[in-house]
């Protein structure tokens, strides 16, 4: 298993906010190197995640190729690069939105719930 490498190796970290012998260090330089998240100063390891971050996250890790696509949640921005994350989530049956006043909603900035990320776990997998 790739995190086999990773654990117990000394890793070492990009992030500034996360030491290399703490617990979750393996798993964040594993999600690093496949591409999940992006590396700047902070990985903010104490902070919640929100519906549309987690969605970004998901599509990365099968690496699926971004293309325009139409926007069909009404509380995002079609410019805005989460949207298009979120977009293709909802294409493969990851996440389905919520129909909300009679609008389907993403809620892009609302924390995704333990609830929430275990039905997307489910789906992303087709466990």
């Amino acid at each position: 298993m790739i995190l086999d490498h990773y654990i117990g190796t000394g890793t070492t970290t990009v992030f500034s906010d996360v030491a290399s012998d703490v617990w979750y260090a393996p798993y964040v330089s594993l999600a690093l190197f496949k591409g999940m998240i992006n590396s700047n100063s902070q990985f903010r390891p104490n902070d919640t995640i929100s519906r549309a971050e987690a969605a970004k996250i998901i599509v990365k890790l099968f690496g699926v190729k971004m293309s325009n696509v139409k926007g069909t949640f009404a509380d995002m921005d079609i410019s805005s690069d989460l949207t298009q994350y979120a977009e293709v989530a909802k294409s493969f049956g990851i996440f389905s939105g919520q129909v909300l006043d009679g609008e389907l909603k993403f809620r892009p900035d609302d924390s995704i719930t333990r609830a929430e990320i275990a039905k997307v776990i489910v789906n992303a997998f087709n466990l």
